[in-house]
């Protein structure tokens, strides 16, 4: 009887690589998000036009998107543990050479060596901790992980006005290289510890054409497209607000916390739903 119930308890989910997990998505992805309160002040000081400042968010999420197909593969030979703490460290100086720039083409420059290092990251910890995970929690534990992402529009954006009006949009990257060393470090210390699943795998790797089913492809097509809308309502928010209200950075720290908590709650709802229904597209279908 005790052996019984001791199998259909579920399984203890490793919640110290999950919270290194967390903090790392919400270093990545505040590297580029949470520069959103600051494109005007950003136009000013380097002198160019608000919209190409702008711009820098498609040029962080093209780094982001090519290394983020990179990265999977480099972890399939090298081991995912390598580019969990290499990838974070890489984003902290990215962001302090970033925060040091004296023109807009250098501030370019490191925003997509920033983007590229949050893209080696992302892909590789969804599939360490993916690893970690029975099937039966793995909605679950990628819920708190990409809760990271979600708490960048909760906290992350609306710290980043508070704090920024204090020291300037160049003062904030330097905490969020702060964050991302943080990061660095956290996983340093989880990532792999006690399992294989850092490891390079000795099964035969599918082919592309095998990887890349039409079932792939449908779900990495509805995944681009809610990333493009999520891109649009979360990066331009501030900026309409700042413009639209004349609402000063203080102030914009309100409605951009608002703005997040449907964000926060849907990705934790999100993952409870995903070990509870029996199809999980059912669950990202209702949501898009």
């Amino acid at each position: 009887m005790s052996s019984k119930s001791s199998q259909d308890r579920p399984a203890i989910l490793p919640w110290a690589l999950i919270g290194a997990a967390c903090l790392g998505s919400f270093a990545a992805t505040s590297s580029g998000t949470t520069r959103a309160p600051f494109l005007l002040d950003m136009a000013r000081d380097l002198d160019v036009a608000m919209p190409l400042v702008a711009n820098l968010v498609s040029l962080t999420a093209t780094a982001w998107g090519i290394t983020s197909a990179l990265g999977g593969w480099l972890s399939d030979l090298i081991g995912r543990r390598p580019l969990l703490i290499a990838a974070p460290f890489a984003l902290a100086l990215a962001m302090v050479a970033q925060a040091w720039a004296g023109s807009f083409f250098w501030v370019a420059l490191w925003a997509a060596v920033g983007g590229g290092c949050a893209g080696a990251f992302s892909s590789v910890i969804f599939a360490e901790v993916s690893g970690r995970v029975p099937d039966s929690q793995r909605g679950r534990a990628l819920g708190w992980v990409m809760s990271g992402q979600s708490l960048t529009l909760v906290v992350g954006v609306p710290m980043a006005a508070a704090v920024g009006s204090i020291i300037g949009w160049r003062g904030w990257l330097v905490c969020v290289g702060g964050l991302s060393l943080a990061a660095c470090l956290s996983l340093y210390f989880t990532v792999g510890r006690g399992s294989a699943g850092h490891t390079r795998g000795n099964a035969a790797r599918p082919s592309l054409k095998a990887a890349l089913s039409p079932r792939v492809l449908g779900l990495l097509s509805t995944g681009v497209a809610e990333r493009i809308c999520y891109g649009l309502a979360a990066v331009y928010f501030a900026t309409f607000m700042q413009v639209t209200y004349h609402m000063s950075l203080l102030e914009l720290a309100i409605p951009l916390a608002v703005f997040a908590l449907g964000n926060v709650a849907g990705t934790v709802l999100g993952g409870q739903l995903a070990d509870r229904l029996r199809d999980r597209l059912l669950t990202f279908a209702i949501a898009m």
